[in-house]
């Protein structure tokens, strides 16, 4: 047998294949759907208020990795209150929260008729007003995915094959985060609280999906 027949048999028969897939987050908007205009149905996608143009907000939001979870909208203009269970304080979700205390609300606007926190710059709408932001002017997390597969086909005999799999996805192990809706994954954020002005978890991402996953499997044809 010669060099050429022997390399082949060792290396050869390798296929790889692999799946990317790259997309924006779906757009959604910063609502207040507290009904000011007795409409059910619009009050539900009715947008918030704001001191900033769509420009300025749209810097404002990204993926931000805090010591108190991750955020998809700037924690600088947030409000978080933290409680020990017998006193709350306002907290800095940049910073570690002080021994024995859990967050109990993040805010993106004060209550009508309060006033603003320092920072603040999403409004609710006063009764009877309509918000000033545009609809569906930003967009959600966006999506990274990258599949990867390896095969070795190894021949046994003329009309027989063995078939030796691996896959992998999610190679990258990339947190993809969705925008929780009433406990449910929906990546189009529609009806999100993350971005609901009377919301008490703001701006927070809590949960990712497509995990690295790795499978093995064998083939044999015959």
């Amino acid at each position: 047998m010669n060099s050429g027949g022997v390399a082949s048999k060792i290396f050869g028969g390798f296929q790889f294949t692999s799946i990317v897939n790259i997309s924006s987050g779906a757009p959604v908007s910063i609502r207040d759907p507290r009904g000011t205009l007795n409409r059910d149905a619009r009050s539900l996608i009715q947008p918030a208020s704001s001191t900033l143009n769509s420009d300025e907000i749209k810097k404002l939001i990204g993926i931000f990795r805090t010591p108190n979870g991750v955020f998809y909208v700037n924690p600088s203009v947030l409000q978080a209150t933290a409680s020990n269970g017998t006193t709350s304080q306002v907290v800095d979700l940049t910073q570690p929260l002080p021994a024995g205390f859990t967050i109990t609300s993040i805010r993106g606007a004060s209550p009508v008729g309060t006033a603003p926190f320092q920072g603040q710059v999403f409004f609710r709408n006063d009764p009877g007003s309509v918000g000033t932001l545009p609809i569906n002017f930003i967009n959600g997390p966006t999506y990274v995915n990258m599949n990867v597969g390896m095969f070795r086909n190894i021949g046994l005999g003329e009309s027989r094959r063995l078939q030796l799999r691996m896959e992998v996805f999610n190679v990258m192990n990339r947190a993809n985060f969705f925008l929780p809706s009433g406990g449910n994954a929906v990546n189009n954020g529609e009806n999100s609280d993350v971005f609901n002005v009377n919301s008490t978890s703001f701006g927070r991402l809590t949960g990712t999906f497509d995990p690295r996953i790795v499978q093995f499997g064998a083939r044999f044809d015959f």
